[in-house]
């Protein structure tokens, strides 16, 4: 029987009206949460992409109180012996 692929998540959440980015991972059985500013963005998308995660969506919209909230989602295969910050 073929083995089906596990994989590992992790999305990007930004809203304008926040000084921090959130990065929240998960995986079949971790999940972590990071923070860093918001003026590390683009530090942090070349971060996941040097770690093997792939971008797969883009949501944006605007909350009830004005705030425009971009979350960028990502994959890749799950690997039991890697951290999911690694």
């Amino acid at each position: 029987m073929a083995r089906t692929t596990q994989w590992e998540y992790a999305h990007i959440t930004q809203e304008s009206d926040r000084p921090t980015i959130r990065i929240d991972y998960s995986a079949p059985h971790e999940v972590e949460v990071d923070d860093a500013p918001a003026g590390a963005f683009a530090f942090t998308l070349g971060e996941l992409g040097g770690k093997g995660w792939e971008l797969v969506s883009v949501t944006a919209s605007w909350r009830a109180d004005g705030a425009y909230v971009t979350i960028l989602y990502f994959k890749r295969p799950h690997n039991d012996d890697r951290r999911l910050r690694d």
